[in-house]
């Protein structure tokens, strides 16, 4: 692991950057953000407890019951990614696609769409199969895309089936 604050040009590594925010550990800012939170699930996301993180993360998000908090809401999903819950990884892969909370990065969103995919998320599956239609974060791939696609099609992702039908029409990335 890389020390926080060390640069790319020193270690020959790119990491995304870190954005300082009220957390569990940082102190006394986080009972302010928190505070609208009922005790039972604050106790639970501050025990370290995955679906109490990612709750919190939502609320965050989508400022339910605290006021919206992008990078804060990042920080809490990736709590509950790193603990391998795949709705949590979805959302922050979102957040660094879309640059929200995070420096956004198509790498760091791949890589987290991926970590969603492999767990059966439909939805993970869809995006990571745009993200190899598109050739964002990844070399582009018309194989890859259909793969991934055809993995959530079979889901029931209606837009993936969609697609599917139009790299059958296409012939791209099928036999």
């Amino acid at each position: 692991s890389i020390p926080a604050g060390t640069s790319a040009a020193k270690t020959g590594v790119s990491t995304p950057p870190v954005h300082p925010v009220a957390t569990p550990q940082s102190g006394h800012a986080s009972d302010n953000l928190l505070a609208g939170l009922g005790p039972n699930l604050r106790a639970a996301a501050l025990k370290g407890e995955a679906a109490a993180e990612f709750e919190v993360a939502v609320r965050l998000a989508e400022g339910r019951s605290v006021p919206q908090n992008m990078p804060a809401a990042a920080e809490w999903f990736e709590r509950a990614a790193k603990k391998g819950l795949a709705p949590a990884q979805f959302r922050l892969a979102g957040l660094y696609e879309k640059g929200l909370g995070v420096e956004q990065s198509d790498v760091e969103a791949v890589k987290l769409f991926a970590k969603a995919a492999e767990q059966e998320v439909a939805v993970a599956q869809f995006s990571l199969g745009l993200m190899y239609k598109q050739g964002r974060g990844v070399e582009q791939s018309d194989v890859e895309a259909a793969n991934w696609y055809n993995k959530a099609a079979e889901q029931g992702h209606i837009v993936a089936q969609f697609n599917m039908g139009s790299n059958y029409l296409q012939g791209l990335g099928v036999d």
